[in-house]
């Protein structure tokens, strides 16, 4: 949504134009295409790009009588016409907005706050007012289409969404080699980094984490979003110390889904962290929102007690060990935990899909308003499903972050 931006969201155009030849004085019709800061041409609508160019920086003049555009880059000169006016003067507003949009004109880029396997998170110091914001910066490699693939869902989602549990997104620029998006600044950290600091949760503690969670989850299917790689790493929090409130971030593997029926998901592609990862992915079968809902009963068991469900000596074992999906809160450590939370979580890892519980329904769990009753405010409790009752045995393994270096199935060790 652009209003959700400070300096507007990239352009996105195309469409059919007159491209005047290099060589012989003849025009050729081509389709053109202006994602954010790169125009690119095509011979039909549906081919490869013939050339891609950044226009950041570029030249934009137009000519009104003759509606003509002429784009002029240090290394290509591109002259263009429209036939109607209105997609003239689009064009031509796209294209100068595009030419000027330099993160640098607006943010300052400081010190680096974390690294991933895809991006790097950097201080972005606004040159105005001076408000902090976290920029996370996305290398692009053209011979990646994978990739470039991700970044264009990433930056989809990134637009479409706004929720006070989720980061929110102020700015987007995009350039031919890297994608820049400016992001709320949380100072707490991770949910992981104030687990390991904290030690595991008590249950009056993980209740507004868990509640957050599921409302910014409940939001995203609201929008047809699965965001298919939750974990404490993709949590974060507004403080260093409990209590905290925290907002969903990371949505670099998030898709969104078509119409669907309760008894057909439309999303197959394994992606997702080994500890958290569903079932139902695992066993490459469609998929959808219940994958989320997995992830935040692992995220669940593990503030509860510092210790995944599911784990293995290495990373293969815990594929086996989820794939099973078979899940019990019995042990020593269970006994100090309340049976409506062991009814929530057993809800939560329900290893058929379609009797896991949604996100609506887990926040109509009683240990989730528990502490809302007194509040003229707080929701009326219904009857949740008996999906929340019972459950499946078999033993809760756990082991650290580190797959590789985990313990043997049935030892038990920290998940921070």
């Amino acid at each position: 949504m652009a209003e959700n931006f400070r300096h507007g969201v990239p352009e996105d155009l195309s469409g059919w134009m007159l491209k005047r030849n290099r060589v012989m004085p003849t025009k050729k019709k081509r389709y053109f295409k202006l994602a954010a800061q790169v125009l690119s041409s095509h011979v039909k609508d549906t081919s490869q790009a013939s050339w891609e160019q950044s226009v950041l920086g570029a030249d934009v003049s137009g000519s009104s009588r003759r509606m003509r555009i002429t784009v002029t880059c240090p290394d290509r000169s591109v002259r263009v016409f429209l036939t109607r006016r209105d997609d003239y003067e689009a064009w031509l507003d796209a294209l100068q907005k595009a030419s000027s949009r330099r993160i640098e004109e607006h943010y300052e880029l400081g010190s680096l706050l974390g690294e991933g396997a895809f991006a790097r998170v950097v201080m972005g110091l606004d040159r105005t007012t001076l408000q902090q914001y976290a920029v996370k910066v996305i290398e692009k490699q053209s011979d990646d289409a994978q990739g470039l693939e991700f970044i264009w869902r990433e930056l989809n989602v990134m637009k479409a969404v706004n929720h006070p549990n989720i980061v929110r997104t102020y700015d987007i620029f995009d350039t031919r080699t890297r994608l820049y998006i400016v992001l709320e600044y949380m100072p707490g950290g991770t949910l992981a980094d104030l687990l390991k600091h904290t030690g595991r949760f008590t249950e009056a503690q993980a209740r507004p984490v868990l509640r957050d969670i599921l409302r910014g989850v409940a939001y995203l299917h609201s929008k047809s979003v699965v965001h298919r790689d939750l974990k404490l790493k993709n949590i974060l929090c507004d403080r260093r110390e409990l209590p905290v409130s925290v907002k969903l971030a990371d949505f670099g593997l998030a898709n969104f889904v078509g119409v669907r029926t309760q008894s057909r998901i439309v999303l197959q592609s394994q992606v997702g962290s080994p500890h958290y990862v569903s079932p139902e992915v695992l066993r490459e079968e469609m998929y959808g929102p219940p994958v989320d809902l997995w992830a935040c009963g692992i995220i669940m068991h593990i503030i509860l007690t510092r210790r995944y469900p599911f784990a293995g000596e290495t990373i293969q074992e815990t594929l086996e060990l989820v794939c099973k999906g078979r899940f019990s809160p019995v042990g020593a450590e269970w006994d100090r935990i309340s049976s409506d939370a062991k009814s929530l979580l057993q809800g939560l890892l329900r290893e058929d899909p379609a009797e896991r519980l949604t996100a609506e329904e887990a926040l109509c769990h009683p240990w989730l308003t528990a502490d809302l009753l007194d509040s003229p405010s707080g929701p009326s409790v219904s009857n949740v499903s008996s999906r929340t009752a019972g459950g499946r045995s078999g033993a809760t393994v756990s082991s650290t972050d580190r797959s590789g270096n985990g313990g043997r199935g049935t030892q038990r060790r920290s998940a921070t």
